[in-house]
């Protein structure tokens, strides 16, 4: 076959094939890939898709955990009993608050997750206080949760405050309390601690929440995880947890204690 006035020859069959250029490479064929399906692009924003929403689950409760654990540690240091017993105090008033709490967050978080998924406020509202099915998932998830939010809302806070009592007591131990960092630094403290402590009931809170169709109970759940994973199957995730909550109550307890010692004069 004879070469063209182009730089193209002429196969058998007619076609023309280009004898000026090597032929394309395995660069080539993975640029015209990635042309044809470009790679998503990752926006670190969206991470933060529906952060308003959170924001207005978490407040409310967060506010209601506080004051309520304050007001009650107040109404039981007029016992002896309290008195002399301080960690039950702590330990009592940080679940009274997580207590009430909760019953803000549940029905505020089955709204967001809904809206999160695509249903408009009035859908979702709709669902979760009208809609009987969706009262009743609603509850049902609340009461699960109280296995796992309780003893951790009395924990982290009982932590951070024994430890700030005791770090205050001791005249061998130099350590300013009430400055951010060491707030930050208890807080880390006591949600670290709470976080493994109730990795077990989290386990369990999951797990009846996960399968609410089979309607599970505590009962069920925990034979399950004995039978098939054993005792160390109750700390599965109990590291992740741990720094989590690590994490967020270090930020929590630090800036709430910023902004009670900054407003204090304006309350006093």
């Amino acid at each position: 076959s004879g070469k063209g006035e182009h730089g193209v020859a002429e196969g058998e069959e007619g076609e023309g094939v280009d004898l000026n250029f090597p032929p394309p490479t395995v660069e080539d064929s993975v640029s015209i890939e990635e042309q044809a399906n470009p790679l998503p692009t990752f926006n670190i924003l969206e991470l933060y898709n529906g952060v308003l929403a959170n924001i207005a689950k978490e407040a409310p409760a967060s506010a209601l955990y506080l004051g309520l654990y304050e007001s009650s540690m107040k109404f039981l240091g007029n016992y002896e009993f309290f008195q002399d017993n301080v960690l039950i105090a702590y330990l009592l008033s940080g679940a009274i608050g997580e207590l009430i709490g909760s019953m803000i967050r549940a029905p505020a978080e089955a709204v967001k997750t809904r809206i999160q998924t695509g249903k408009t406020m009035a859908d979702s509202l709709d669902e979760v206080f009208v809609n009987k099915e969706g009262r009743m998932s609603t509850f049902n998830a609340w009461s699960s949760s109280l296995f796992r939010d309780v003893p951790h809302g009395a924990i982290q806070i009982a932590v951070f405050e024994l430890s700030k009592t005791l770090i205050i007591e001791n005249p061998n131990i130099d350590f300013d309390v009430n400055t951010l960092l060491s707030e930050a630094v208890l807080g880390a403290l006591g949600g670290g601690i709470g976080g493994f402590l109730t990795t077990p009931t989290d386990k369990i809170t999951t797990q009846i929440i996960a399968n609410a169709k089979d309607k599970p109970t505590a009962q069920t759940v925990i034979a399950k995880v004995l039978a098939e994973e054993g005792v160390f199957g109750f700390f599965e995730g109990a590291l992740q947890r741990t720094a989590y909550w690590a994490f967020a109550i270090a930020i929590f307890l630090s800036c709430y204690c910023s902004f009670r010692q900054a407003a204090a004069p304006f309350f006093s």
